[in-house]
């Protein structure tokens, strides 16, 4: 995996956001999960100093190798696991104030050690894939949920309650309770990519940023979404309106214009053309 290094000396906005660019450069498998959330975390405060973060990480994954061993079971990774990250460590579902924007950004979940579901995943997937074991998150309808195996067996655990491993009977009632489906629950666990995890980790500081109408940290949060999804239209065109909601009236008629002169997105035209002939009119 590409893991990126810089030394505790501040950086800028700037080569923050290039850093991630290079980071999600790769094949989608060598994307180094932990590592890039804490570049994303850092882009709200480009001066922490992310040293003792991955220091962190790296004791976690180092403290399960030490209570396994070559050839463990499942079971007893999955124990390993939630020993050392919950117990001995200390984290938690953040219950109380789950709302918290802090709960998606993986220096805040570190320094309080409670997070949400996907913060609290990209720990135990990170520490579960140092020991060379498969993890993946799974598309789920509800709270986010982690796929882990060891030797060809597989579990789904859900990393909000202390990496509880969840049956047929637990997956089929999450499913089916969002989907209305009656098939086989297993049928509905769909690994999901390193990309998708990090924009679903993005996209819970993006949704509360624009509910309690804070259009600075929506505009950085969704700008680090565009890099993330490859420059996604969508995303070209929400960043157009929120640099227009914070009076960056030229800079908004650049990114309507990145957007109608490149390929596809066509289905945004309409919308993309009636922000910028509203934006013209706020010119003249």
């Amino acid at each position: 995996m590409l893991r990126l290094h810089w030394g505790s000396q501040p950086v800028d906005r700037a080569t923050l956001l290039q850093q991630l660019r290079e980071a999600i450069s790769t094949r989608d498998a060598d994307i180094d999960l932990a590592e890039t959330a804490l570049l994303l975390a850092a882009l709200d405060d480009p001066s922490v100093d992310l040293v003792p973060y991955r220091q962190h990480l790296d004791l976690l994954a180092s403290d399960i190798g030490a209570t396994t061993r070559h050839g463990s079971g499942l079971i007893e990774c999955i124990d390993a696991l939630r020993a050392v990250v919950y117990t001995t460590h200390g984290y938690s579902g953040d219950r109380r104030s789950y709302d918290d924007i802090q709960n998606a950004n993986l220096i805040r979940v570190i320094d309080r050690r409670c997070g949400i579901p996907v913060s609290l995943g990209i720990i135990c997937i990170h520490a579960w894939r140092v020991q060379g074991w498969a993890a993946a998150g799974i598309r789920s309808p509800a709270h986010f949920l982690i796929q882990v195996s060891t030797t060809g067996e597989l579990a789904i655990l859900d990393p909000f309650h202390q990496a509880r491993q969840l049956d047929d009977s637990n997956l089929h009632e999450r499913f089916t309770a969002q989907e209305g489906s009656t098939e086989n629950a297993m049928n509905g666990v769909v690994p999901v990519s390193n990309r998708e995890i990090l924009l679903r980790l993005q996209n819970n500081i993006r949704i509360r940023a624009r509910q309690r109408d804070d259009t600075a940290l929506a505009l950085r949060t969704t700008e680090s979404m565009l890099v993330l999804a490859k420059d996604a239209p969508v995303f070209r065109l929400e960043i157009a309106a929120l640099k227009a909601k914070a009076g960056e009236i030229k800079a908004a008629m650049s990114d309507i214009e990145t957007l109608l002169e490149g390929q596809g997105a066509e289905e945004l035209h309409e919308q993309a053309e009636l922000l910028q002939a509203t934006l013209k009119g706020r010119l003249n």
